[in-house]
């Protein structure tokens, strides 16, 4: 859910003007290494356009509807904020948010899908990310 909380604060920090990675990454409180990060995420979902600027990327709002994500997403998840509490970011991750008192027991179990091609050899143990 943090990196949630976290891209949304760097959408609201963009919306307002054009913002190098490093104003983003101060604003946010988050390493470089973890802007590096969330900033190419959002400019893959369309949402940011990034420029390069001499050595520095300067990030704006990609899309308009951005400005109506920001406004809503707060106010969805505020609604939904126990549930959201009990998804787990990672499957890893499910047992940790089923210990919780206030989860329900999951309704479905979380499946992996198996990515990987026909034929192709079996992972092998410890490298199932």
């Amino acid at each position: 859910m943090w990196t949630v909380v976290t891209r949304l604060m760097l959408l609201e920090f963009i919306l307002r003007r054009e913002r190098t990675s490093a104003e983003c990454v101060e604003h946010a409180g988050i390493s470089q290494p973890r802007g590096s990060v969330h900033l190419p995420c959002l400019v893959d979902c369309g949402h940011v356009t990034a420029r390069r600027d001499g050595r520095k990327l300067r990030y704006s709002v990609g899309d308009p509807r951005v400005a109506d994500l920001v406004v809503l997403a707060p106010a969805l998840a505020a609604d939904n904020a126990a549930a959201l509490d009990c998804c787990p970011p990672h499957p890893r991750e499910a047992a940790v948010a089923m210990m919780r008192p206030h989860c329900p027991p999951p309704t479905l179990p979380y499946v992996r899908r198996d990515t990987r091609r026909a034929g192709a050899a079996p992972a092998r143990h410890g490298s199932d990310t």
